[in-house]
């Protein structure tokens, strides 16, 4: 797949979801943002900073042919995640991923956060605790303050 395709298709879903051109313009400079839960609700934070999960991420990328264009981080009883928000290689999905993002959603948030909009999309969710249960799958996820946490 052609990967000049892939990120712009990647950025499109970018601006769906609502990041702002900050975080698009650091997608474009080849840099991947994490979403990381605080007090305050999610926080971006550039994932270089952990080279050892943007290691992971290279790796997850490499052996499936997909182009990765937002992470979550998750601390869960079932261990750390990485949620990898990702562009596949089959073009001919395309347009039914973008519409998942688009399809709002009333969801609980997690502790205090209250009642937000969430979306479900594609990813592949990296367990650096245990890396046998990794796996593809729908997650739904809600923009809070400037990432997006994780609800389902």
């Amino acid at each position: 797949m052609d990967q000049t395709k892939m990120k712009e298709e990647a950025i499109q879903r970018l601006k769906l979801i609502g990041f702002n051109s900050d975080v698009i313009a650091t997608f474009e400079d080849g840099k991947l943002l994490v979403s990381e839960v605080s007090s305050i609700g999610a926080l971006l934070k550039q994932l270089d900073k952990k080279p050892e999960w943007l290691e992971k991420v290279r790796q997850v990328e490499a052996a499936n042919d997909i182009l990765v264009y937002h992470v979550t981080h998750e601390s869960t009883p079932f261990g750390d995640l990485l949620t990898m928000l990702y562009v596949g290689k089959y073009e001919e999905e395309w347009e039914k991923d973008k519409e998942d993002l688009t399809t709002v959603h009333t969801q609980r948030l997690p502790g205090f956060f209250g009642i937000g909009k969430s979306f479900v999309t594609i990813a592949y969710c990296y367990d650096l605790s245990y890396p046998d249960m990794s796996e593809f799958g729908s997650v739904g996820l809600c923009p809070f303050y400037e990432g997006l946490i994780r609800v389902a």
